[in-house]
């Protein structure tokens, strides 16, 4: 540490509080890995005055304790700081700072999080702490449609986090699937491609889970179609690009490419294997008819 590293300035538009017990943190961080507590108290007292900067010298020489100034220990003076600016924590504009704050662009879900918490603790909320995370985490989120689901879903602040994961999650391997789907890293030709498309376009299953996934799933699996119910699982995780349905890395496969599948493979104990790929589908899938399949980074063959 080195000498003027705490000059925080006390203005009207500044949170001095904050940053002070920041500096302290970090301060105390510091007598730890030196061992400096193992130290004569002079010796960490003299330490303190001299990287504490003009500012906390200056609360230092200006605060009455309750004892000689040869007698003032670290810890006496750190707590004299502390109580100094305690009256600049102020609730309203703290609270104001939670309200307005909202997910900034290459933050992560879980860094966003983490700061709306760390806000609210100091806001005193109480038995409401939970409930404000998970509304501001929601209204503060960049992705519009990731927010339109959460309004809809009613659920708990720990449930919204997991979402908003998950969420974040199939984004990124979005970016994969795309790359894949929009170059000639993707195995199955390109009149292959248009073949799925045609068939997701017409497949009425598919275009069902479309629908629900465009405007509103119901609140209850028991409210959908019967042959809709295997997506509930991964309702949350569906995302549609150029016409083709997608659940986090998984292709949902329309009716008719199922068939042409289940004619292009052979079978064996451990399940569905595709002759030309790496690609293994479960015969338990094939048997709920749930069209969906993994595949590798390298593509889809048929």
């Amino acid at each position: 540490m080195s000498h003027g590293d705490s000059d925080v300035v006390i203005s009207c538009d500044s949170e001095p509080a904050e940053a002070w017990q920041k500096w302290r943190d970090t301060f105390e961080l510091y007598i730890t890995a030196t061992e400096l507590n193992s130290k004569p108290k002079e010796q960490k007292r003299a330490l303190l005055l001299y990287v504490i900067g003009p500012v906390g010298y200056q609360i230092y020489e200006t605060y009455k304790f309750n004892k000689e100034k040869t007698e003032v220990t670290a810890e006496n003076i750190l707590e004299a700081i502390s109580t100094y600016y305690k009256p600049y924590k102020n609730t309203t504009y703290l609270r104001y700072q939670f309200f307005t704050e909202s997910q900034v662009e290459k933050q992560t879900i879980d860094e966003y999080i983490a700061v709306l918490k760390s806000r609210a603790n100091d806001c005193k909320f109480g038995d409401l702490e939970d409930d404000l995370v998970r509304d501001r985490l929601i209204c503060g989120i960049r992705d519009v449609s990731l927010r339109e689901k959460l309004l809809q879903a009613d659920a708990t602040l720990p449930e919204v986090e997991n979402m908003c994961r998950s969420h974040e999650a199939s984004k990124t391997q979005t970016k994969s699937i795309t790359g894949s789907l929009n170059s000639n890293t993707l195995s199955a030709s390109k009149e292959k491609q248009e073949e799925i498309r045609e068939d997701t376009m017409q497949d009425p299953i598919l275009q069902q889970v479309k629908q629900y996934t465009l405007k509103d799933w119901p609140k209850y699996k028991k409210d959908l179609p019967t042959e809709v119910r295997p997506y509930w699982q991964v309702k949350h995780n569906i995302y549609i690009k150029d016409d083709l349905l997608f659940a986090e890395s998984r292709l949902l496969v329309p009716q008719k490419q199922i068939r042409c599948m289940i004619n292009a493979v052979h079978y064996s104990h451990q399940g569905l294997l595709f002759a030309e790929s790496r690609l293994l589908v479960p015969q338990k899938q094939i048997r709920c008819m749930i069209n969906a399949v993994h595949y590798s980074h390298q593509g889809i063959n048929f």
